[in-house]
């Protein structure tokens, strides 16, 4: 059950951004619902969550950086992204996800970095026993731009409970 409620609750994403296109020097806070950084990370949270979805663990790890960081509650922090891999691994070698999905509720850039928060929710079942299990929760993530403008994951931070209502 370790494996499987870290992976439920690292599932989440985000943020997942993988992706180029900010200036070097921008500064914008509280991006909100609008402009593109928040389209940017909505790609980005797209594209995790797809790649969550068809349980591609070499997509997955391209949004992680190399000392990326998951917490979520109950269990032990997963350092590094080769940590990482082997929870991802072990989660689809354990269940097959029906459903999941994501959005992106908030969008916080500063430099090269960014923290975005959001909320999830999967529906994955058992490869064993078939049992099916249902999820959704809230997380909050920061990554940073490469020098290529690429974006990685170095923190993702999730709990488990409802999704908390998008803001406006």
């Amino acid at each position: 059950m370790f494996i499987h409620r870290k992976l439920k609750s690292g599932v989440v994403f985000l943020l997942a951004a993988l992706l180029v296109g900010c200036g070097k020097d921008e500064i914008v806070q509280n991006a909100q619902t609008k402009g593109k950084f928040f389209e940017i990370f909505t790609k980005g949270n797209q594209d995790y969550i797809e790649a969550v979805a068809t349980g591609d663990v070499d997509k997955l790890m391209t949004f992680y950086s190399d000392n990326a960081v998951q917490i979520s509650p109950g269990i032990p922090i997963i350092q590094g992204a080769d940590n990482i891999r082997v929870v991802w691994e072990t989660f689809f070698s354990d269940f097959e996800v029906l459903k999941a999905t994501s959005g992106i509720d908030e969008v916080i850039v500063v430099g090269r970095r960014a923290f975005a928060r959001g909320h999830y929710t999967m529906t994955y079942q058992s490869i064993v026993d078939g049992t099916i299990y249902s999820e959704s929760g809230r997380f909050a993530e920061s990554s940073r731009r490469l020098e290529d403008g690429q974006w990685v994951m170095t923190t993702e931070i999730s709990n488990l409970g409802p999704p908390a209502e998008k803001e406006n």
